[in-house]
């Protein structure tokens, strides 16, 4: 790891690409992604996102679309900007809306169901260098 002190960022959204499933480019019917911080994305004055044991995005899910149970060793924080849906944590599913901030344990199996209308919008942190160290481990299709 650099032990250079981490630089302030600004990331504009819109100067970040959405990141999609490999195959599902393009779609709107499926979840996607973006990585404000601790991704590859540059600006004008950084010449990455990359920061100190901080990763921060944004993520989309359709209506109907869900994110299957899945589980990683690094904490998570959720917060909900848009929409409504449900959350599995564990053994427990519950309901979100904007305004909702939920934290996820580290190794807990969770996932996410757009059950509204509207697109749910959520921000997520972990607490690593880059998103890319986060190794997903899928468990089972969302019934809810």
């Amino acid at each position: 790891m650099n032990s250079d002190p981490p630089l302030p960022r600004k990331v504009q959204e819109n100067d970040v690409a959405w990141e999609y499933i490999k195959g599902e480019e393009g779609r709107t019917d499926v979840i996607r992604w973006k990585t404000f911080l601790g991704g590859n994305n540059v600006d004008a004055e950084n010449t990455d996102s990359h920061t100190r044991s901080i990763t921060m995005g944004v993520c989309e899910v359709p209506p109907g679309a869900k994110l299957d149970a899945h589980y990683h060793a690094e904490h998570e924080v959720y917060y909900v900007q848009n929409g409504s849906g449900k959350v599995l944590l564990g053994k427990k599913t519950i309901t979100v809306e904007p305004g909702s901030c939920i934290f996820v344990p580290g190794d807990l199996t969770h996932g996410i169901k757009n059950q509204g209308e509207y697109t749910l919008t959520l921000l997520w942190i972990f607490p690593t260098d880059t998103w890319s160290e986060v190794k997903y481990h899928m468990q089972a299709e969302l019934k809810f």
